[in-house]
């Protein structure tokens, strides 16, 4: 294993080698410099130094296994038969040479470095380029003598940057939720206004709806009493309850049977409503809810209560 070869490219890289038991070897560099009189840079310049004084170091060693393949106790070994070489030779010539460093040498047992003389790390001086000088012009002055300014403003520009999400996809994302949510709540409206009107057509007499102003009111103490004969019908009607203070019975729905008026009262009450039948004649029933408003308005009372329960019917109070 050649170690000598291993030296200079170990300087090159760290800019110092230290051979145990021989001694230190330092690289110094002196920077390039610029010579103004004939327009060239000189490069820069080493100088090896020469310690006699070894160290301990295993990075040479590790650095000459990577290169060799071997171990870092194998290159240790060869680093030591190196040395212990170099000063046979020194003992019995005084000198020894290293291939492309310099030449060590032994006088009165200590040993000194003395660089080769051909040793050039740096590159041959370069030529600095001839500075291209423009003229300069005299300036142009307007006919009073002010100096006029040919530079021109900066530019401006209204472009903002695209947005990382594009704000046309927003809306669009927040226009579907919106019609999503309006058909989820339209479609509960209509189930719930399907579940009241679940009854027969036939079943619910026309009526047609009572001008707000004019609203009629019944006396349903007049009202004639139910025939005997439907006993179960009667059995099944929902009872008149007695109104709560301020309260009022308003008529909804308008049967022509006992029986289907019944069961649409039945569905209010099941819906929370306070519900009623009230027989008006023989082939009529009233459906009423007992219902109130803040202010004791009849007129908009009935009204809230057509525009949710019955909108095209005849919705009206009940005395």
């Amino acid at each position: 294993m050649d170690i000598g070869k291993y030296i200079g490219k170990f300087l090159i890289k760290n800019n110092y080698c230290s051979l145990s038991g021989l001694g230190v070897f330092e690289l110094k560099k002196t920077n390039a410099t610029v010579n103004n009189a004939d327009n060239t840079v000189s490069p820069p310049t080493y100088s090896i130094s020469f310690t006699p004084v070894g160290s301990i170091d295993d990075s040479f060693a590790s650095f000459i296994a990577n290169h060799e393949n071997v171990s870092i106790s194998n290159a240790s070994n060869n680093i030591k038969e190196y040395c212990i070489k170099v000063k046979e030779q020194l003992s019995q010539t005084g000198s020894y040479t290293i291939d492309h460093l310099g030449k060590l040498s032994s006088n009165n047992n200590k040993i000194t470095f003395q660089q080769s003389s051909d040793l050039d790390m740096g590159y041959e001086p370069v030529a600095l380029p001839v500075a291209d000088v423009k003229p300069t012009h005299s300036e142009v002055k307007a006919s009073n003598g002010e100096k006029l300014d040919f530079s021109y403003p900066p530019s401006h520009t209204s472009y903002r940057g695209k947005p990382n999400f594009p704000v046309k996809y927003l809306a669009i994302a927040i226009a579907a939720v919106l019609v999503v949510a309006g058909a989820y709540f339209g479609y509960d409206y209509y189930q719930n206004n399907a579940n009241l009107d679940s009854i027969t057509p036939s079943q619910e007499v026309s009526n047609t709806p009572v001008a707000e102003n004019n609203t009629p009111s019944i006396d349903t103490n007049a009202v004639s009493a139910r025939p005997a004969t439907d006993t179960n019908a009667t059995a099944n009607t929902p009872a008149a309850p007695a109104l709560s203070p301020g309260a009022h019975r308003v008529a909804i729905f308008t049967f022509t049977t006992e029986a289907a008026a019944s069961a649409k009262a039945k569905k209010l009450n099941g819906y929370g409503n306070k519900a009623s039948v009230s027989q008006i004649d023989s082939s009529k029933f009233v459906v009423a809810i007992e219902a109130s408003h803040p202010l004791g308005d009849t007129v908009r009372l009935a009204d809230s209560l057509r525009k949710f329960f019955n909108p095209k019917g005849n919705v009206y109070i009940l005395k």
